[in-house]
């Protein structure tokens, strides 16, 4: 299938006849032939003489642009791009899971009978999954009127130019909206305190510039060490300089020596651009750069591609881009802004645990959720407790809470406290079913 360049290039007939070989009609090719260079003005006439076969023409040739067009999209101006990752075809929540270090414990040739039992204990490792989900669907509508179209066109050649530029608008709108939509999940996680704030002096001639690198230079090495300080969930994780990506504007872009900060993160010439990203700025004024973890984006395209609708009493076809996507911020992967504003101290201000109430049954499972308000850089993890049960059967792991089958408890209060923070926590009342007051 040619490619729109190959479109641009080639003869009438040709562009006709690509269309034609499209078309999966025996009608359609029966009563349309082949065109040559001689007759291709007759076939383009007699097509547009023809209501229904000028409707599977346009149809056709939109579609076999549009596909083509989409099958080689990568190739735009959108920087941020590159962090797509592969489509997902089916479902709509994306999972990631991480596993946190395993703390170890002494051991000596002399252990007790007491500590040998304790190889028997039990020894979980700290799982955190992040679920993203499908939060944006997009159409990009366009109507094409048949009759307006064939009066514009004065030869077969402007068939393409007509219905080219039309293209180009919808997938130039859809690459400039998916763009802004990237940028927005960028200022969203900053607004939700997702960045570790570093105070740095702004970036406003070479010699400040300089200074800005020697720091940006010092948070990547210090990354290649386990931390839970530099992400938003407080993950204790590493990433080595050469996976870091810096995000700037234009303006602060040009002060920056892109070969001393190449140099200094130890960066081949021909990979800057891929490591040195321009974009339009942030939303928040007082940021001079973000440096972040390749890995922190999560940018997916659910579905992309066209359908179509005929308005048979307005004789005209409407088209529509479809593009169903999620893009978000890795809350796990090391994220840092160098903003002009003051850095505070990480912190954690409340906890939410969900749900609040619930009724469940004796031998029943219920699994608890706590959400924070928090910054960045400080743990995430809770230590979930209860009071009120009668069971020892009755217990909770990890948010999750298993009812005893012998429970007599009316009610159980569930707790979770903050690891980092103990003075902050929240509580949830569980009801159990069939113990009457």
């Amino acid at each position: 299938m040619p490619g729109l360049a190959a479109y641009k290039n080639a003869s009438g007939a040709a562009i006709l006849n690509s269309v034609r070989d499209a078309i999966d009609s025996s009608d359609y090719n029966s009563f349309i032939p082949e065109a040559t260079v001689n007759n291709s003005a007759q076939v383009l006439g007699l097509i547009n003489a023809n209501p229904l076969y000028a409707n599977m023409f346009y149809t056709a040739m939109l579609n076999q642009i549009g596909r083509t067009e989409l099958n080689v999209r990568r190739y735009d101006h959108n920087p941020l791009r590159q962090f797509k990752m592969a489509d997902m075809y089916y479902g709509a929540t994306l999972r990631d899971m991480y596993f946190d270090l395993i703390k170890p414990i002494a051991y000596s040739d002399d252990m007790s009978d007491a500590d040998l039992m304790t190889t028997l204990s039990k020894y979980p490792i700290n799982i955190y999954e992040q679920y993203f989900t499908i939060n944006s669907q997009l159409q990009y509508p366009v109507s094409i009127n048949h009759t307006t179209a064939r009066r514009g066109f004065t030869n077969d050649t402007e068939v393409l130019n007509f219905l080219t530029g039309i293209l180009t608008s919808v997938v130039n709108s859809d690459r400039n909206g998916e763009y802004l939509q990237m940028k927005q999940a960028i200022d969203n996680f900053n607004s939700l305190g997702g960045f570790y704030n570093v105070q740095v002096t702004a970036i406003t001639d070479k010699e400040s510039a300089q200074a800005f690198i020697a720091q940006a230079q010092g948070y990547a090495e210090a990354w290649r060490f386990f931390d839970n300080k530099y992400n938003f969930m407080g993950f204790n994780t590493f990433c080595n300089p050469e996976d870091t990506v810096l995000l700037i504007d234009p303006f602060k872009r040009g002060l920056i020596n892109v070969y001393d900060y190449a140099e200094a993160f130890n960066i081949d010439r021909a990979e800057i651009p891929q490591r040195v990203i321009t974009i339009s700025g942030f939303a928040d004024s007082t940021i001079q750069a973000v440096l972040m973890d390749r890995n922190a984006f999560r940018y997916v395209d659910a579905l992309y591609g066209f359908t179509h609708q005929e308005n048979g009493k307005g004789r005209f076809w409407n088209h529509f881009l479809n593009h169903d996507a999620m893009y978000y911020i890795n809350p796990f992967a090391n994220a840092i802004k160098f903003s002009t504003a003051a850095t505070t101290s990480p912190a954690i201000t409340s906890i939410d645990v969900q749900p609040a109430a619930v009724t469940a049954p004796k031998g029943g499972t219920v699994n608890f959720t706590a959400q924070f308000n928090a910054t960045a850089g400080i743990s995430k993890l809770v230590n979930w407790t209860i009071t009120g049960n009668a069971s020892t059967n009755t217990k909770i792991v990890n948010g999750q809470l298993l009812i005893g089958r012998d429970e007599t408890a009316q009610t159980i209060t569930v707790k979770a406290t903050s690891e980092a923070t103990s003075t902050v926590s929240d509580t949830a009342t569980v009801t159990v079913s069939g113990n009457a007051a």
